[in-house]
């Protein structure tokens, strides 16, 4: 069990893996692009005729081209974006003639009705013995940031892992929690979530010490548990980035942090896709999930509550702590009165949007 920070570690770790796999290989992905990220992929997946081959994309990835709402007047306007699409679609159809399994997952509905409703997972599984959770997508954009994914080698696991992408190409999405010792998988249905993070709310409420978590998009209800953890005394840091993809987070998440007194700290440059907390350096949760209301309303997730001290300290040594010798203070620049407003109405429509999605 292992740790590897950013794309390129990734995907030269998976190409072995992938060359010496013997039976099978299984991915999901919410983000899968015809650019040279996702034909790298596609390429990978094309050349092994020898292996039982599956890749279950969410439709998200029609709709969002280059991290881009194709649909938005100024996007549907933009021929570089349709080409994108257009390589997307013709990378699919290539897997399909080459006997690899490619399943749509998550219809958006009539207007776009269940578009919150996403599968969020990302998960590869090699041999159903080498497993991969974390948060990277096949896409160029997605590989630029700053990143990371868990592998881990155990047919116990590995088994679990192909059941559950096998449940989701017939259609159905599982709530399951499994400890397989040093590690437990928490599977996230879209609807029941708010049980599924039970155990993820009980460590944030027995903390002892600290906290620590590193994400771009948190929002409430993450944010109402970490100041009670404040209020006890608890020491509360959130590295966000400080160039966020979806820039209205940025004052969001200092107006957040400051009203809860958690310290923020900033990643500058890239973006910093990491989803990862970590709770008086025993337990290590990881996987899909940004600690955010979709999280727990909306999205079928995958999340890894690991306890293994090796792991612990790698993550450590190579994320957090050069993480946060990097970071920079936040500025602060953000009206409470307008965030308190955006907060209440997201809130309200997200509630909405929730229930039109499960009609």
């Amino acid at each position: 069990m292992r740790i590897l920070v950013d794309s390129p570690a990734f995907m030269d770790q998976f190409e072995r893996d992938l060359a010496q796999a013997t039976r099978s290989v299984a991915i999901q992905a919410m983000s899968f692009e015809g650019d040279q990220a996702g034909l790298r992929l596609a390429r990978l997946l094309r050349d092994r005729h020898d292996l039982d081959r599956t890749l279950v994309i969410d439709r998200y990835s029609l709709f969002y081209v280059s991290d881009c709402f194709l649909p938005a007047p100024w996007n549907a306007v933009s021929a570089s974006l349709w080409r994108e699409r257009a390589s997307t679609l013709a990378a699919v159809r290539e897997l399909r003639r080459h006997g690899v399994t490619v399943f749509w997952t998550n219809p958006v509905g009539l207007a776009f009705r269940k578009f919150i409703a996403r599968n969020h997972k990302k998960s590869v599984v090699i041999d159903r013995r080498v497993v991969y959770f974390g948060g990277m997508n096949f896409c160029d954009h997605n590989f630029d940031w700053h990143d990371v994914m868990l592998r881990l080698e155990d047919e116990e696991l590995g088994a679990f892992m192909c059941e559950e992408i096998q449940a989701t190409l017939r259609g159905g999405n599982q709530s399951i929690r499994r400890d397989f010792g040093g590690i437990e998988i928490l599977l996230l249905d879209g609807v029941g979530n708010e049980e599924g993070f039970e155990p993820v709310f009980r460590l944030i409420g027995e903390a002892r010490r600290s906290i620590v978590v590193e994400s771009a998009y948190v929002t409430f209800p993450f944010y109402s548990h970490l100041a009670q953890a404040v209020r006890r005394g608890i020491a509360v840091t959130i590295i966000a980035p400080e160039h966020n993809n979806k820039p209205n987070m940025n004052r969001y998440t200092q107006w957040e942090a400051a009203r809860a007194g958690i310290e923020l700290r900033l990643y500058p440059g890239r973006m910093n896709h990491i989803k990862a907390m970590l709770v008086d350096d025993e337990a290590l949760i990881m996987g899909s999930s940004n600690f955010d209301y979709l999280s727990v309303h909306a999205y079928q997730e995958v999340v890894a509550i690991v306890r293994e001290p090796a792991v612990i300290e790698q993550y450590r040594r190579e994320v957090l702590d050069a993480d946060l010798a990097r970071c920079v203070g936040p500025t602060r620049r953000f009206s409470a009165a307008w965030q308190s407003a955006r907060r209440a109405a997201f809130g309200t429509l997200g509630r909405a949007a929730v229930g039109l999605s499960r009609l």
